[in-house]
């Protein structure tokens, strides 16, 4: 049996893109949010994973938290830009 991937919701400051997404997933108004922090203050039922596909700068908080919501991850690479980072998630 094929695994499949359903988006559950999306993560998108541009209004516009956010809308594209979301019409062509079926994911009702509630389940779009214009920040990472706005996801995480009210997560919705049936996220088991996350696509992390923010600027390398702004990469590993939404990592840490999606760690701590026991979300499997995948990140776009570069995972980390600086040896600091690195030990960061180490």
């Amino acid at each position: 049996m094929p695994h499949r991937v359903r988006f559950v919701a999306v993560v998108e400051p541009d209004t516009a893109k956010r809308a594209a997404f979301a019409a062509a997933h079926g994911l009702p108004e509630d389940r779009c949010f214009d920040s990472i922090p706005a996801l995480f203050d009210h997560p919705p039922r049936g996220i088991q994973g996350v696509v992390i596909a923010t600027q390398e700068s702004q990469r590993l908080d939404p990592v840490f938290r999606s760690m701590r919501q026991g979300w499997s991850i995948l990140v776009e690479k570069p995972l980390c830009t600086t040896p600091g980072d690195l030990v960061r998630l180490t």
